[in-house]
C-alpha cells in the first residue's frame, strides 16, 4: 500500500504519466446461504444400512440399523427430533417389494451441540431376507436464537411435515406389537 501512496505522489521508479490503479479488496466465494435466523444448514451424511446384532422383538426376522450423522456449524445448539424414515425394501432376489417407514432410535438428550456432531441410529424390523434402502429422510429440527425458536435447515433432509402417504406406510418399527416387514 505504500509503494501506491510513493507512485501516486510522484515517488517511486514509473513513467510519468503513467496511470496508478488502486488495489481492489478481494472477495471470497458466499457461504452457504443461512437459513431462518441466519443459522447455517446442518450437513447430514449416512452410512449403509447394517443388519443389528440387537434381538428382534418378536419370533423371526432381523434388526437392521442405519448410522446418521449430523452436524452443526453454528454457534447455537440444535434440537433433532421426530426422525422419520420412508423406505424402499427388497425381498431375498433383490426385487422391489414394497415401500415402509420406520423412525431413529430415541435418544436421551436431542440437541446437537454447538459446532459438534451428533448421531443417531434408523432400525427396523425386517423378515428374513428382505433388505432395507432409505428413500427419504424427515426431521424436526429447532434452534433458540435471541429468544426465538427457530427452524435450522438441514442439507438433503426435509424439515417440512412429514408428508401424509409416508405416514400412512407400514410400520418397519422393531416393536412388539409390529411384526417385522
Amino acid at each position: 500500500m505504500l509503494a501506491l501512496l510513493l507512485v501516486a505522489c510522484g515517488g517511486g521508479d514509473t513513467d510519468e504519466g503513467a496511470t496508478v490503479v488502486a488495489a481492489q479488496p478481494t472477495t471470497t466465494a458466499a457461504a452457504s446461504p443461512a437459513g431462518p435466523c441466519g443459522l447455517a444448514p446442518m450437513t447430514f451424511t449416512n452410512e449403509r444400512w447394517q443388519g443389528s446384532s440387537a434381538t428382534p422383538p418378536g419370533d423371526g426376522g432381523l434388526i437392521w440399523e442405519q448410522t446418521l450423522t449430523f452436524s452443526n456449524p453454528n454457534a447455537v445448539p440444535v434440537r433433532l427430533s421426530s426422525i422419520v424414515v420412508h423406505l424402499r425394501l427388497s425381498g431375498s432376489g433383490g426385487y422391489f417389494l414394497k415401500f415402509a417407514r420406520s423412525v431413529a432410535r430415541p435418544v436421551p438428550d436431542e440437541v446437537i451441540p454447538a459446532g459438534r456432531d451428533g448421531q443417531r441410529v434408523a432400525h427396523v424390523w425386517l423378515a428374513p431376507g428382505n433388505t432395507p434402502a432409505t428413500e427419504d429422510l424427515y426431521a424436526t429440527t429447532s434452534a433458540n436464537v435471541n429468544g426465538t425458536d427457530c427452524r435450522v435447515p438441514v442439507e438433503r433432509l426435509s424439515t417440512s411435515a412429514v408428508p401424509a402417504h409416508v405416514l400412512a406406510l407400514p410400520s418397519c418399527e422393531p416393536l412388539p406389537a409390529i411384526t417385522p416387514c
